[in-house]
């Protein structure tokens, strides 16, 4: 049973493999029929299900016998896979976990009675720094991500003083294209986007460079907020994998890849 599967081609990679039957819970529902469809093709035995495994009754596709599988599934959804194996009484779970910050409450709950004893406590935003990475993306990802971080900091020191609240003002998603332009061009499409109306005689130069100085700030912040990423990471997997000891499981937490490939490669393996 392959948790979140997308397309399913992981399961389909497995069936290769193994030769196992394979089914496939997704809630996407146009994912779901082309999963179908390439399973159809190869003539494979994988079934998708389009399934809401948080809202569901996802429990009622696991069976003892069943390898319940999820790569990469975010925070809640691989939290609530590891429940529902756990109350069926799969007889295997397989899990890399992934955004451990997605799906849950604004305060980490430890799954594991070891883990809530030890009284560490973890915002959501804490949580975010586990998957804080981007080593796998390309140069020029990396240079547009820097310019658009920077330039949003300049534009949020410009509404600062027009607004005078000194409070940050989050902005939705942008597309890479107002990189493009100018500066004070990002600075009015963003400014459109939340009400404020700006002046024609604003020093934009001056929010620029100041959004560059913010930027390089925080950067030298983040190398020291990074010295205890992969700590916290293995710390949030640790927790899951006593989750599964406490449960009856016997468990592997394993690295299944170089980090260059993904750096979520963590993977737990579970027996009964």
């Amino acid at each position: 049973m392959e948790w979140c599967g997308g397309k399913g081609h992981l399961g389909r990679y497995l069936h290769a493999c193994y030769g196992s039957r394979v089914d496939t819970l997704e809630i996407d529902s146009t994912l779901v029929r082309e999963g179908e469809e390439l399973a159809r093709k190869l003539d494979y035995p994988q079934s998708l299900h389009e399934c809401d495994v948080l809202a569901e009754p996802s429990a009622v596709w696991l069976k003892p016998e069943t390898h319940l599988l999820g790569l990469h599934a975010c925070g809640g959804l691989h939290v609530t896979m590891l429940e529902k194996g756990v109350d069926a009484g799969t007889c295997r779970i397989s899990l890399s976990p992934c955004c451990y910050h997605l799906y849950g409450p604004e305060q980490y709950q430890p799954m594991s009675g070891s883990g809530r004893v030890t009284g560490l406590h973890l915002t959501r935003e804490e949580l975010r720094n586990a998957v804080r990475q981007t080593e796998t993306a390309p140069a020029r990802q990396r240079r547009q991500r820097a310019q658009m971080q920077s330039w949003r900091l300049g534009f949020d020191a410009l509404q600062q003083q027009i607004t005078g609240t000194g409070q940050y003002m989050p902005v939705p998603s942008l597309p890479t294209r107002l990189l493009k332009g100018s500066f004070e061009a990002f600075c009015r499409h963003c400014a459109e986007l939340k009400g404020l109306s700006l002046a024609e005689n604003l020093d934009f130069f001056r929010f620029e460079r100041e959004g560059l100085a913010l930027f390089r700030q925080r950067s030298r912040e983040d190398l020291v907020r990074m010295l205890f990423r992969r700590p916290l990471e293995v710390w949030l997997a640790l927790d899951r994998v006593l989750f599964l000891e406490e449960n009856g499981y016997q468990c592997r937490l394993l690295q299944f890849c170089p980090p260059a490939l993904t750096p979520r490669n963590l993977l737990l393996d579970a027996h009964r």
